[in-house]
C-alpha cells in the first residue's frame, strides 16, 4: 500500500485529463487510469469490479472545480447540496422541497425564489438545515413577501394583495342630482380696507371650490360701486362680512332685486329688508358657538338641535331681530348675547313671496347669516355656508 501510495502521489498531475473525477463512494482509492497500466490483470479487473459495485449505489459526480457537488441530487429527494434545490426556482415552488423535509430543496441561501405574480406568492421553503434562506418577495404589485417555510419543507405563507392608495376625497361634497346645473354668476360684495381679513380669504376659498362640484363662477366686486340694476343677470348676491356698509348704506334697488341675496353683515344692511340687523359682544371664548333650533330644514345642514361651534377665532356675530311673519328661523345666537333680544336670530331666511320686515314680499330667496369679520369658519360653520349657498341657488 505504500507503494500504491507513492504511485498516487506521482501521478497527481494527470487529474486534470480527465476533469479530476473520481467514484462518488470515497472510500475508494483515488487511482488514476494511468496506473491501471501497470497493475497485474487480475489486480486491475479487482478494481473494476469494486468500481462498478460503487457506481451501482453512489454513482459517477464530475464537477469542474472539484470537491463535492454544489446543486445537489434533485429537488424532490432532498440530494447532499449544500443549497439544495433548482437556484432557479428555489427548489419546488410550491412545497419548498420535498414533502418530507430531510433533504427538501431550498432556494439559493440569498433569496429562497420569488412567489407567483398574482399574490406575491409563496417563497422557496425551507428545507434541511443546509438549505437556504426564506422565500423572496413577490412582485411589487402582488403584496406582500411569502413567508419562510418550515423545518419539514412544508409551504411558506402567500403575500397579501396591495389595496392601492386610498383613494381622493374633494373638501366640498357635489349636491344631489336635482340641483340646477351651472353656471351659477355669483357676487361677493366686498370693501373693507383689511384684505387679510380670514373671514374675506375662507369665503372666497369656499366659493372658489364649488365651481366643479356645483357651478359656481365667483365675481368679486366693490360694495361701494354694487348697482342692482347692473346684477340682473346674476345667480345670487352675497354681502359678506368685509363689505363697506358700516360706512355706505345698500342701494335701495337692491330690496326689490329679483336675484336671491344673503346678508352676513350687520351696521346698515337693514336697508335690505329682512329685519333689524345687529351684532353681538365680541366673545373672547372660542369657537363661537350658535343654538340651532329648527333641523327639519336644508339650511340646518343635517346639524343636530343645539350648540353648534361655527366661529374659530373671538368673534361676534350677525343677527337680526323684527324680522316679518314669512321668516324660516333656523338659529339663535347664545342666551348671553347682547344687546339682550329675546328674539333675534343668527340664521333665518325668506322664500321667495315670503312676507319682510315692514310688509314687503321677497322678490327672490333672501337670507340672514350669522359670519362676522374677521373670524374664519369652523366645519360646521362651512357646512352651514355650503347649504346656505345651495338653497339660495335651487328655484
Amino acid at each position: 500500500m505504500a507503494g500504491s501510495d507513492a504511485i498516487a502521489k506521482g501521478d497527481a498531475d494527470h487529474d486534470g485529463a480527465f476533469g479530476e473525477c473520481w467514484l462518488a463512494n470515497k472510500a475508494t482509492p483515488r487511482i488514476m487510469p494511468s496506473l491501471l497500466l501497470r497493475l497485474p490483470p487480475l489486480a486491475i479487473l479487482a478494481l473494476l469490479f469494486a468500481g462498478f459495485l460503487t457506481l451501482g449505489t453512489g454513482g459517477l459526480a464530475c464537477m469542474p472545480g472539484g470537491g463535492e457537488p454544489d446543486d445537489g441530487a434533485r429537488p424532490g429527494s432532498g440530494g447532499r447540496g449544500n443549497t439544495g434545490g433548482s437556484a432557479a426556482t428555489g427548489g419546488s415552488a410550491a412545497t419548498g422541497g420535498s414533502n418530507a423535509g430531510g433533504g427538501g430543496g431550498a432556494g439559493p441561501s440569498s433569496s429562497g425564489g420569488a412567489g407567483p405574480s398574482s399574490s406575491g406568492g409563496s417563497g422557496g421553503g425551507v428545507g434541511n438545515a443546509n438549505g437556504g434562506s426564506t422565500g423572496g418577495a413577490g412582485p411589487s404589485s402582488g403584496g406582500g413577501s411569502g413567508g419562510a417555510g418550515t423545518a419539514s419543507g412544508g409551504q411558506s405563507g402567500a403575500g397579501g394583495a396591495d389595496s392601492g392608495p386610498p383613494s381622493d376625497v374633494g373638501n366640498t361634497t357635489p349636491p344631489s342630482t336635482d340641483f340646477p346645473k351651472g353656471p351659477h354668476k355669483v357676487v361677493l360684495l366686498v370693501g373693507d380696507p383689511n384684505t387679510n381679513d380670514p373671514s374675506r380669504h375662507q369665503m372666497i376659498e369656499i366659493l372658489n371650490g364649488m365651481k366643479e362640484s356645483h357651478g359656481i363662477v365667483l365675481e368679486v366686486m366693490d360694495s361701494q360701486k354694487a348697482r342692482a340694476a347692473e346684477l340682473m343677470d346674476r345667480a345670487l348676491i352675497i354681502a359678506g362680512p368685509n363689505n363697506n356698509y358700516c360706512i355706505d348704506t345698500p342701494e335701495p334697488a337692491f330690496r326689490t332685486l329679483p336675484v336671491p341675496i344673503i346678508v352676513s353683515r350687520d351696521c346698515k344692511t337693514t336697508a335690505f329688508g329682512l329685519g333689524t340687523t345687529m351684532n353681538t359682544q365680541n366673545y373672547l371664548t372660542t369657537p363661537v358657538n350658535i343654538v340651532i333650533e329648527k333641523t327639519d330644514h336644508p339650511l340646518a345642514a343635517g346639524l343636530s338641535a343645539g350648540t353648534i361651534p361655527v366661529l374659530s377665532t373671538k368673534c361676534r356675530l350677525v343677527r337680526a331681530r323684527d324680522l316679518g311673519p314669512g321668516a324660516i328661523k333656523i338659529a339663535k345666537p347664545p342666551a348671553d348675547a347682547t344687546p339682550a333680544a329675546a328674539d333675534s336670530w343668527a340664521i333665518f331666511a325668506y322664500d321667495k313671496g315670503g312676507e319682510m320686515a315692514g310688509g314687503l314680499k321677497a322678490p327672490a330667496k333672501r337670507m340672514g347669516f350669522f359670519w362676522h369679520r374677521p373670524s374664519a369658519v369652523t366645519a360646521e360653520g362651512k357646512k352651514l355656508f355650503v347649504a346656505a349657498i345651495e338653497w339660495s341657488l335651487r328655484p
